[in-house]
């Protein structure tokens, strides 16, 4: 976001320029609790302030959740407890907030969520290919036959066969699968496919953002910096 700081207040507040200049000669405009002048540019993904009140509702906002189990991706759900539900207060009233895709309600890990659209579509659209690791637990010894036949993709359906996926064996009846498509229920069917049951599913990595290095624990929420940002795509 390389817009001067004054001109995004200017366009996304209430206050006018004047309100906003007399603001910054006050110094009582700080991010990430540094006072900054008007000519502030790099701020994606820091909490900016004006007299001590957050103004996250006017930014675009990039955040990772390690979900819990028993929660689902929607915004409202009447028979359901929704993620949102667990963000901490001062995220919940921003606007357009979304998931970066689906975890179902028993799937834990890694989850994005965000109200830029077009960054949204940019890991999620079909042709981009964004790859995504989880760790999957089944009702019974892995063959290791099966890291073939996912290398090869799997029929998951009548016309519907996955793209190609990569399978770790890491005990006899765990594994870390690595996919770059996100069709429904899809680590589940894969699996189904060849017999297996998958008992626990906990997503651990979205494309080089790793759960590990974010320090979460579950149910916990982290504003990501620029630099985990970009890491998600490279």
């Amino acid at each position: 976001m390389q817009k001067k700081l004054i001109k995004l207040l200017v366009q996304n507040t209430n206050f006018s320029r004047k309100q906003i200049l007399q603001f910054f000669k006050n110094q009582e405009v700080t991010i990430d609790g540094q006072v900054v002048n008007q000519d502030f540019e790099n701020f994606i993904g820091t909490e900016i302030k004006i007299q001590g009140q957050e103004i996250y509702s006017w930014w675009t906002i990039y955040l990772a959740i390690n979900k819990p189990t028993g929660y689902v991706c929607a915004n409202i759900d009447n028979l359901h407890s929704t993620i949102f539900e667990i963000l901490e207060p001062k995220y919940r009233n921003i606007q357009n907030l979304h998931t970066v895709g689906r975890l179902d309600k028993d799937t834990t890990g890694l989850l994005l969520v965000t109200n830029d659209g077009q960054w949204t579509h940019s890991l999620t659209s079909p042709k981009k290919h964004v790859e995504k690791v989880y760790l999957v637990t089944v009702d019974q010894k892995i063959d290791s036959a099966l890291i073939s036949h996912f290398a090869q993709g799997v029929q998951i359906g009548p016309n519907e066969i996955t793209r190609p996926g990569q399978l770790e064996i890491i005990s006899s009846n765990q594994a870390f699968l690595t996919i770059d498509e996100g069709k429904f229920h899809q680590v589940k069917r894969m699996f189904k496919t060849f017999n297996y049951q998958v008992t626990n599913l906990k997503r651990v990595q979205y494309g080089k953002l790793k759960l590990t290095d974010l320090n979460l624990k579950e149910g916990q929420t982290l504003l990501l910096s620029q630099a985990q940002i970009e890491q998600i795509k490279k």
